[in-house]
């Protein structure tokens, strides 16, 4: 795949130009910058008139969630061997605007292998780290053609929305995410949103040169080999539970773990007065499903989606602020498949 634009990354994150240099001298094979780790990146640009067409090649080490304007339109990239890495191209026309737009990124890196990412072992790894960023996009608005590449204008924000130190569910998983919505800039993907405070960020390459240069000349860059991702995307579409299995109140044990209290904390009979229109979780029209708790009992519903998907768990709320919701998953309900 042809190259038109480098990888980036924060420019907080140190390149070392001679790490490999103490790697042939019995150094560290691998650099640890951390794992679990959440960015937000940013880069506006301007279009002279509406877009007749526009296309976004995108891929990051670990995984990203893809906004123009505000808008999600995609996530990724595939399943992929590092040497080998996938990129995701998006037809996004109907997505920009005349004048200003904004195209940016939640990219997640794991620093650890699961069973749907590979950690970097390549010999660029000790030299950058983990994490990076690509985008080659290309918009024509009539016979003007905008480039939008990852250069240095694009600003990151290392967030601290998401709680690092979390476990994993087990080896071949992620970590479970403890997220604190309130730590999350409002409106950071859209095109008004101020970054003037973010960090810069910095091409990935070191060395280069002529032969007398450091280490000969050689030039370090990420990802040697890009190739187009081969399997369709994920359609996504909401997909509303089948049917309510019970409401409970839940005594709080505020001293476990946020990861146990979900499993552990003991559940009762739910109180009157707790919640309101119960049905309304399983409909999509307006009407919503009030819940109260009081500082003896949180609440609890346990949901049935009538077989196996694959997706994401996804919920809308109106609250005042500080609530604190728990969501977890399972492939079968309590009592399911037991003889009777």
């Amino acid at each position: 795949m042809h190259r038109r634009a480098a990888f980036i990354w924060t420019a907080k994150q140190e390149i070392d130009p001679l790490a490999l240099w103490r790697i042939f001298f019995g150094g560290e094979q691998r650099r640890q910058d951390g794992t679990n780790r959440w960015y937000l990146f940013r880069r506006v640009f301007e279009l002279p008139a509406a877009a007749d067409s526009a296309r976004f090649t995108v891929t990051v080490d670990g995984r990203y969630q893809l906004f123009l304007n505000g808008v999600r339109v995609g996530r990724g990239p595939a399943r992929c061997d590092p040497l080998h890495q996938r990129t995701d191209t998006y037809d996004v026309a109907s997505s920009l605007r005349p004048g200003k737009n904004v195209v940016a990124l939640l990219v997640r890196v794991y620093g650890v292998d699961t069973a749907w990412y590979q950690t970097v072992k390549g010999h660029w790894q000790p030299v950058f780290g983990d994490g990076a960023l690509y985008c080659d996009g290309q918009v024509r608005c009539g016979e003007t053609v905008v480039d939008v590449l990852s250069d240095e204008q694009w600003r990151c924000l290392e967030s601290i929305a998401w709680q690092r130190e979390t476990p994993r569910a087990n080896w071949s998983l992620g970590f479970i995410e403890n997220h604190d919505a309130r730590e999350l800039p409002p409106g950071w993907a859209k095109p008004d949103f101020d970054d003037s405070r973010w960090d810069r960020v910095q091409i990935l390459t070191a060395g280069g040169g002529p032969p007398d240069s450091l280490l000969g000349g050689m030039k370090t860059e990420p990802f040697p080999t890009l190739l187009p991702r081969e399997i369709p995307f994920l359609n996504e579409s909401p997909l509303a539970p089948e049917r309510v299995l019970g409401w409970y109140a839940v005594v709080p044990s505020p001293d476990l773990a946020f990861e146990r209290r979900l499993y552990e904390e003991r559940l009762v009979d739910l109180p009157p007065g707790l919640v309101d229109a119960p049905s309304a979780l399983l409909s999509a029209d307006e009407t919503v499903t009030v819940v109260r708790t009081t500082p003896e009992h949180d609440v609890c519903c346990l949901l049935d989606f009538g077989r196996i998907h694959t997706g994401h768990p996804f919920i809308e709320i109106d609250a005042h602020g500080g609530e604190v919701i728990e969501i977890a998953t399972a492939e079968g309900v309590p009592g399911e498949g037991e003889a009777t």
